[in-house]
């Protein structure tokens, strides 16, 4: 039996590693005869800078704490490039327009235009972990803060129901939305350090209630913003916003503007907290995870509560912020001007090593990069070279995101050796360095080659891909080993040689695919062949033109052999050329061996003129149970910003079997085929993917009837089982050997479920199945249902009404349905976690009559 494993923290100590962040925000209604608050209100406030509560109050002086404060960095995380996601609890209740709405104006275009104007970009100036040195004595971050973006709105449904909910409660859920990938996990930048910020917006008649403190009463708070310490791996920054509309409480004392401006004015406060001390609730003294912070006033919005500004966004709108305190001006401000993105580059060396034959030179490609902010102009230099090597650049200055051709010459007397030679690049944000080995030998030639290309030039549609030969030729002496390869791809387009090393007189492959974002243009693609005796290139001149109709999938039956088109990701990616669906080759994902989490490929295409379906094969290796491992696809329509799941996650090892979806043609689509395995040496799963295409006819229907309606191949086979328990069980059953038993004899925690899509055939007029539900606790908590969507009629049905009892007898459930009609079935077992009353159900024989 395979050990328990813990996914998450247990309750309590999941709560002992939740903390929240400080937040403070003034009553911004207050008439100027407002009292100060007493000597008590200004403790209580003090002590929930570290509660993370944004207090709700009648009366504050809002300059009051301005004049003495001063942001200290204590060696703590700040957030390079915020990226926010907005999620809505629930999404039947009663929320504002701006808040449900991501057109503009709306709280989804506030944090783009926000995340992108000069309310951000002074940050950097003031805020950053490089310059400053940590009062803590700890080691700095190193970080600079960028421009952020927003991410999507989503909106869960919550397991947690009552018009009370707990921020325990909301730490919980937030924590299984994102496990159960309901959420986008959080993303992290190019140092390990978090980006993603949670903003969790709430309908009216919600009340939150969080450390003894309730939202939207006198005394309670209009908001906070807190840090979960490890959610399944992740940390997670969060903030919570009740209700603001009238009649919620918080539509006095959180705000003196419009209710839209009120909720841009605290979500404002929230995310410029969280972008300079997001890890600020899990800090038990002054020093790291503490950021930026005030020990007598807080963070850099406390400081300046109750004090609004706005900014105009580039979509033409005036929105409403709150002004953030300011080392540098010693004052509340909206922006610093001339203050923006900090620029910075990248610089690297194409080939890392190049040879040169003394008394000849050689060449190589410097390549620079735009890492943050905007181009700029790099000057170019080289040092470490000997007596008789001279290095030149064409051109000597580049803008980033360009490259340049590095010479090196020597003359017959340099002496022979391997020398490193450090290229440097200089620009107004600072300098980088790339270094090359240079190796020089006895100028007595004795081999010698040369490079040609066939065709010499290729012109694709964007989206397209081409092919062109390399071919070497031995021009003196022995046969000698190129090494080979290729630079000057724009965005958008990628050059394999296949292969990267030849024998001279051999030939290499040069792949050239491009994606339909790809840029329309000439490029120059320079092929560099390395050997013993030195180096020559030969060019390959590439026209990309604008595509029109789209140009779909690229190699998808993976024939070349490769992922050429398709972007891999995770733990294991691989081509394999055995048990494949249709051609030589397939791709693998996960492995024979156990692998750590997703792994996954993913193209992006437009779809072509006619278009009207997707399709794959898949074939699962999973002896697992769906709970720890599984395959799953999703198709996201880029241009209509939504995201369907194609293949919902599925435990099985089955035939191949495939999948198909409905596209709109001129559509952009990125699918991400993915299979995940826990690491579990004794189960490994992996999938095989094959013949993704796309057709211009209707997507094949669901198949025929029920299958594996017994449950007698032992497995799910035919079924999508999700949620937190789904096993075969052979004991107990209705008929036959097996059933499906969804839950378990111990307690598990929320739905277990077994779906099926399928047609009904001609001359069936019923569904029929059984069910024996083992209920020990009350239908309020435990309960057993089943739900029939006829997708043909757009309607679902509760074939077995929610139902908790404990006869230990077996139950027939009949519904109509109709010939032709698709149908989908969900079969499902709820339990509470609550370990003295675990309620499971077994399902069998589902027939069609």
């Amino acid at each position: 039996m395979k050990p328990r494993r813990t996914r998450f923290a247990s309750n309590a100590a999941a709560l002992a590693a939740l903390a929240l962040a400080p937040l403070v925000l003034a009553n911004q209604g207050c008439s100027a005869s407002s009292s100060e608050p007493t000597a008590t209100a200004e403790a209580q406030i003090r002590a929930m800078h570290r509660r993370g509560i944004m207090p709700k109050r009648d009366a504050m002086n809002p300059t009051r704490n301005a004049a003495s404060a001063t942001l200290t960095y204590y060696g703590g995380r700040v957030a390079s490039s915020l990226q926010v996601v907005q999620v809505l609890w629930g999404g039947s209740g009663n929320y504002p327009s701006n808040v449900t709405s991501t057109t503009t104006p709306s709280i989804a275009t506030f944090y783009q235009q926000a995340l992108n104007s000069s309310y951000v970009d002074w940050l950097d100036h003031d805020y950053n972990t490089v310059s400053p040195s940590p009062a803590s004595g700890s080691t700095k971050t190193n970080q600079h803060i960028g421009r952020g973006s927003f991410v999507a709105q989503y909106i869960i449904t919550p397991s947690a129901s009552g018009s009370t909910v707990d921020d325990s409660a909301i730490q919980t859920e937030l924590a299984a939305q994102i496990a159960a990938g309901h959420l986008p996990a959080p993303t992290r930048d190019s140092a390990g350090n978090n980006n993603t910020y949670y903003a969790l917006f709430f309908p009216h008649g919600i009340t939150i209630t969080q450390g003894g403190s309730s939202s939207c009463v006198a005394g309670g708070f209009c908001a906070y913003h807190g840090t979960i310490a490890n959610a399944g791996g992740h940390e997670v920054y969060y903030g919570v916003h009740p209700d603001m509309q009238a009649g919620s409480g918080c539509d006095t004392g959180c705000g003196n503007g419009t209710v839209f401006g009120n909720y841009t004015s605290v979500a404002s406060h929230e995310m410029t907290e969280t972008i300079t001390d997001g890890e600020v609730g899990l800090a038990q003294t002054n020093a790291p995870p503490l950021a930026w912070y005030d020990t007598t006033s807080g963070e850099i919005g406390d400081i300046c509560n109750g004090q609004q500004g706005s900014f105009t966004g580039s979509d033409g709108n005036t929105y409403t912020v709150q002004l953030e305190w300011s080392n540098s001006q010693g004052r509340c401000i909206t922006s610093i001007p001339g203050t923006g993105p900090t620029n910075d580059f990248g610089l690297t060396a194409t080939s890392s090593t190049i040879a040169v034959t003394a008394g000849s030179s050689a060449t190589d490609a410097i390549d620079t990069t735009i890492a943050s902010g905007s181009a700029e102009s790099v000057s170019l230099a080289a040092g470490g070279q000997p007596a008789g090597m001279t290095v030149s650049f064409s051109p000597a200055t580049v803008s980033s995101g360009t490259n340049s051709t590095m010479t090196v010459s020597t003359t017959s007397a340099v002496a022979t050796g391997t020398y490193a030679l450090t290229v440097t690049g200089t620009a107004s944000s600072g300098s980088h360095t790339a270094t090359v080995q240079v190796t020089v030998s006895s100028g007595a030639v004795t081999s010698d080659f040369s490079l040609a290309a066939n065709p010499t030039s290729l012109s694709l549609t964007a989206g397209a891909s081409g092919s062109a030969t390399i071919a070497s030729t031995d021009t003196m002496g022995t046969a000698e080993t190129i090494a080979l390869s290729v630079n000057g791809a724009p965005s958008g387009v990628t050059i394999t040689l296949s292969p990267t090393s030849v024998t001279a007189g051999a030939s290499a492959a040069l792949s050239a695919v491009t994606t339909a974002a790809a840029a329309a243009g000439t490029y120059t693609l320079t092929v560099t062949g390395t050997a013993a005796s030195g180096s020559h290139t030969t060019t390959v001149a590439l026209t990309v033109t604008a595509g029109t109709t789209g140009q779909g999938i690229v190699n998808g039956g993976f024939e070349t052999g490769t992922f050429s088109g398709w972007t891999t990701s995770g733990a294991s990616e691989t081509i394999v050329s055995t048990g494949c669906h249709g051609g030589t080759y397939c791709a693998r994902l996960g492995s024979t061996s156990a692998t750590n989490g997703d792994s996954s490929a993913a193209q992006t295409f437009t779809a072509p003129s006619g278009a009207t379906s997707l399709s794959f094969w898949y074939q699962e290796s999973c002896p697992d149970t769906v709970q720890y491992d599984w395959a799953v696809a999703t198709l996201k329509d880029n241009t209509a910003g939504t995201t369907a799941t194609v293949l919902n996650k599925t435990c099985a090892t089955n035939s191949w079997t495939q999948v198909s979806a409905t596209i709109t043609a001129g559509h952009s689509y990125t699918l991400t085929l993915t299979s995940h395995d826990d690491n579990y040496g004794a189960d490994p799963t992996y999938t095989l993917y094959d013949d993704v295409a796309i057709g211009t006819g209707s997507p094949p229907p669901p198949p025929s009837g029920i299958a594996n309606g017994g449950f007698e191949t032992g497995t799910f086979s035919g079924w999508t089982a999700s949620g937190a328990s789904e096993t075969i069980a052979s004991s107990g059953c209705h008929s036959g050997t097996y059933c499906a038993r969804l839950g378990s004899t111990s307690s598990t925690n929320g739905d277990s479920n077994a779906a099926q899509t399928f047609t009904v055939p001609t001359g069936k007029t019923s569904l029929s199945l059984y069910y024996k539900v083992t209920c020990p606790d009350t239908v309020q908590y435990d309960w057993a249902t089943v739900t029939l969507k006829d997708t043909t009629a757009g309607t679902t049905v509760t074939e077995l009404a929610k139902t908790c009892t404990n006869t230990g007898a077996w139950v027939n459930v009949t519904h109509a349905v109709t010939a032709g009609h698709v149908y989908t079935l969900t079969l499902t077992s709820h339990d509470d976690n609550y370990p003295g009353d675990p309620t499971y159900t077994l399902y069998d024989d589902v027939v069609l009559n």
